[in-house]
């Protein structure tokens, strides 16, 4: 099994993407709030982020499971090549960052 520790990349929208911009807002409105973060609303719009877009390894494959975070021309995520249910959250926000080069398609 292949975790990325995560990775950053600058972000150039294509044709389409703004359509998407309010879902990334509420999951950067949710990281933002002020006090304890709502992991239940956050998890949430991270599964919705999961069913209308795809993360994509050089080699054209489609990763199992992630988290994306978009902010402005900013892209930051963690994958991972197997689906981990309810184990990702633990899995993938320990240890330090890797990087990897993923494409995102909607």
């Amino acid at each position: 099994m292949s975790i990325s520790r995560g990775s950053q990349v600058g972000l150039q929208p294509e044709p389409g993407f703004a359509e998407l911009t309010p879902l990334f807002q509420r999951e950067v409105d949710l990281v933002d709030s002020a006090g304890d973060l709502d992991v239940d609303a956050w998890e949430a719009v991270q599964s919705q982020i999961c069913q209308t877009v795809a993360l994509v390894k050089p080699d054209g494959q489609e990763v199992a499971d992630f988290i994306l975070h978009i902010r402005g021309d900013e892209a930051s995520f963690r994958w991972s090549d197997e689906p981990l249910g309810t184990e990702w959250q633990q899995r993938c926000c320990s240890g330090g960052w890797v990087g990897v080069t993923v494409e995102l398609v909607a």
